[in-house]
């Protein structure tokens, strides 16, 4: 409801800058519509950015993106500093996880939960490692 309300006032402005948009020249419009569409999946990739330790897979879900990873097909777990960001990852510190998946090779992702050694330690666990 807090959200409704604090983005009533967006609305007028938001619609005022459409009108001038839809007024301006086609350079202007262009250059708009052309870096509207990344920025909207930027914003929802950092707002819906979700890992769930499941029974018995890590669930991970970034922007409009899913990814279910097996405990059984997890190779290696440890933290790890990257310099570029990554999608799921949205910090520098990561966890690096390796896995299998099931198509002859290993694959890695970068996750950036709040609690790092806690998250770790609960994965393991999962996985059955310690």
């Amino acid at each position: 409801m807090a959200l409704i309300l604090l983005g009533l006032p967006v609305l007028p402005s938001a619609l005022q800058m459409f009108r001038i948009i839809k007024e301006s020249s086609f350079i202007i419009q262009a250059i708009v519509f052309t870096l509207l569409p990344p920025c909207i999946i930027f914003v929802v990739t950092i707002l819906n950015t979700r890992y769930f330790l499941r029974e018995n897979e890590l669930y991970i879900r970034y922007g409009f993106f899913r990814l279910r990873v097996a405990y059984k097909n997890i190779i290696s777990v440890k933290h790890e500093r990257t310099f570029w960001g990554t999608l799921a990852g949205l910090s520098i510190d990561n966890i690096e996880i390796k896995y299998d998946n099931n198509k002859g090779y290993f694959k890695k992702i970068y996750i950036s939960p709040k609690n790092q050694s806690e998250f770790i330690g609960q994965l393991n666990n999962r996985r059955g490692k310690s």
